[in-house]
């Protein structure tokens, strides 16, 4: 067995761990929304872009480009989002919200903004780095 011969802590194994166990809780609190952890954020990116391109949409999100094809293809999918040919450039598409799009993401921003008040409003800004992460695990834990 290997152990951790340093006396500094795992950080990316403990942000790792608070990413899925955040995954997890916020998968709990958007499954009335029909929405994920994975993909409520393309949803809310697309409200705060409307008509992005969707190449340029990797250039936003920072995200493989067939992983937001796929993306956003689920929301088209469920209604939430439209594919419109650009005006000039036909082979180019833009991306809105629908109408139910928009009111599920507006349902989405107060889950995220409640989320967020919590894990801010609790963390210690003047713990080291890996104790801050130690107490987000907890939070997360708690919502």
């Amino acid at each position: 067995m290997i152990e951790n011969s340093s006396s500094v802590p795992d950080m990316a194994q403990q942000v790792a761990q608070l990413a899925a166990e955040l995954d997890q809780r916020l998968n709990q609190r958007l499954k009335g929304l029909n929405l994920t952890a994975g993909n409520y954020f393309y949803l809310l990116k697309i409200a705060a872009n409307p008509g992005i391109m969707q190449r340029e949409f990797s250039e936003v999100v920072h995200v493989n480009p067939s992983t937001i094809t796929r993306a956003v293809n689920h929301l088209i999918d469920q209604g939430l989002v439209d594919k419109k040919s650009h005006p000039r450039d036909g082979r180019a598409t833009r991306l809105f919200l629908t109408s139910m799009g928009e009111k599920i993401a507006e349902q989405v921003q107060v889950v995220v903004d409640e989320v967020n008040q919590q894990l801010l409003t609790t963390t210690a800004p003047a713990l080291p780095g890996y104790e801050q992460v130690a107490v987000l695990r907890t939070q997360v834990a708690a919502l």
